[in-house]
């Protein structure tokens, strides 16, 4: 019989034997991981399914010790009591005066959060060295190409009708073009697409700068970093466009390269744009508006053309209002409709703002400890990647954790499952090269 027909014996080539040291339970929840990691993005079903059985073969194989001097630990904890809480009091007591609204809908909101905290904790192990985090990002990369293919054929095929893999078992609904004004591809609309493309872009980046040299493997980099780049533009988010050159300075080293790619994309983003577009950011910048006497009559222009702005507005209305204990999970739509603007006739679903849902939610209380957590993580391990020369990989996953939450200053396409637990995942590789930074510390010393 054929060593490789044996899924072990591939797994501990791939990981150059690493898996040989790790128990039986550990090396089958590593294989459901990353399957779960490869089709998050084309079969969320799938991958959440194939993510949520390695976390239980994490159960199994080890025990639970909470450690509380972690400072992670604490947050995390802190964040889960904080929310339970709310929960508990919107039971007995009404968080908000909607009739619409019922204390369900915050039962409902604790999927978006706790089961994530979960995973969090219990995929660690899966992340903790090298060479296991290169093969996720690898499989995260390849996994998104589906994304891809799939947004290609609908911009320039037409395509908007079903597609249908593996004998039926995974089927993809396409929309047309028109309807939703960018590429989405296997996303609901263009905006969860490119937060989900806007991912992956430095994990590509690091893929391709890891392999400048002629061969197979660098063909196949340089060939995904411009599909990835020509399917970010052709989502039409502007938001996601401004993130495209944020990871160039901290990848790149060479200055003359940084400053050339930069020029590139600022020529190209020119190119790309409708020419009225500049143009109409210039009429309806606050810096005209100041010296504008019709400010009053202008407003609902700038309104039509920055409409977060109103979004922003009612947001923190509500923040303040109910600073405590927030409105309740989704609630946002029905805030809107009592404090928008007379001339506003959208249905406004979320706040564009990762911080300012989470306080309208659940209080301000809770959104600041769940982001102190969030920066907590991006600066620790910036410490131990960047301070420390660190590899491409690790970089990479720092930028894209980076730009998940810059993205979700702007918008919040968090509810998506696979964009969740991919934010996740980021989170619980930063975790783990801060630990594994740690014990390496811990060792040196041991041994001097």
């Amino acid at each position: 019989m054929n060593k490789l027909s044996n899924p072990k014996n591939w797994l501990n080539i791939i990981c150059q034997d690493n898996l040989n040291e790790e128990k039986i339970f550990f090396k089958y929840g590593f294989i459901f991981f990353n399957l779960g990691i490869f089709f998050l993005a084309s079969a969320p079903f799938l991958g959440n399914i194939f993510i949520l059985i390695s976390i239980f073969f994490s159960l199994i194989n080890y025990k639970i010790k909470p450690n509380f001097k972690n400072p992670t630990n604490k947050l995390l904890t802190l964040s889960l009591i904080l929310l339970l809480f709310n929960i508990f009091f919107s039971i007995f007591f009404r968080l908000n005066y909607f009739e619409e609204w019922n204390f369900q809908l915050n039962l409902i909101g604790l999927l978006n959060w706790i089961p994530f905290f979960l995973c969090f904790i219990f995929i660690q192990k899966y992340l903790k060295n090298l060479k296991y985090r290169t093969i996720t990002t690898n499989l995260l990369l390849i996994g998104a190409l589906p994304v891809i293919f799939s947004g290609f054929g609908e911009y320039f095929l037409g395509w908007d009708t079903t597609l249908k893999t593996l004998n039926g078992s995974i089927i993809w609904f396409l929309k047309p073009i028109n309807e939703s004004k960018g590429m989405s591809g296997l996303f609901s609309n263009p905006n969860y697409a490119a937060s989900w493309l806007i991912v992956i872009w430095p994990i590509a980046l690091g893929a391709f700068l890891r392999n400048l040299k002629i061969s197979l493997k660098g063909l196949f980099a340089s060939l995904t970093l411009i599909l990835f780049f020509i399917s970010i533009l052709l989502t039409n988010s502007k938001d996601t466009w401004l993130a495209l050159f944020i990871p160039i300075p901290f990848l790149i080293k060479l200055v003359f390269l940084r400053y050339l790619i930069l020029f590139l994309f600022v020529l190209g983003t020119v190119f790309i744009l409708p020419k009225n577009y500049f143009l109409k950011i210039s009429e309806y910048s606050i810096f005209t508006l100041l010296f504008n006497s019709n400010l009053e009559n202008n407003l609902q222009n700038v309104i039509d053309y920055f409409p977060r702005l109103d979004i922003w507005r009612v947001s923190i209305i509500a923040i303040f209002e109910k600073p405590l204990f927030g409105w309740g999970a989704a609630s946002f739509p029905l805030i809107y409709s009592l404090y928008k603007m007379n001339f506003v006739n959208d249905k406004i679903q979320h706040s564009h703002n990762l911080f300012f849902e989470a306080s309208i939610s659940y209080g301000i209380i809770f959104s600041t400890i769940i982001f102190i957590l969030f920066f907590r993580l991006l600066y620790d391990s910036w410490k131990v990647i960047f301070n420390k020369n660190g590899d491409l990989i690790s970089k990479s996953l720092w930028l894209a954790t980076l730009l998940f939450i810059i993205n979700h200053m702007f918008d919040v396409t968090y509810y998506d499952i696979r964009l969740s637990m991919i934010f996740w995942i980021l989170l619980a590789s930063l975790e783990s090269i801060i630990k594994e930074d740690q014990l390496t510390n811990n060792l040196e010393i041991k041994s001097n």
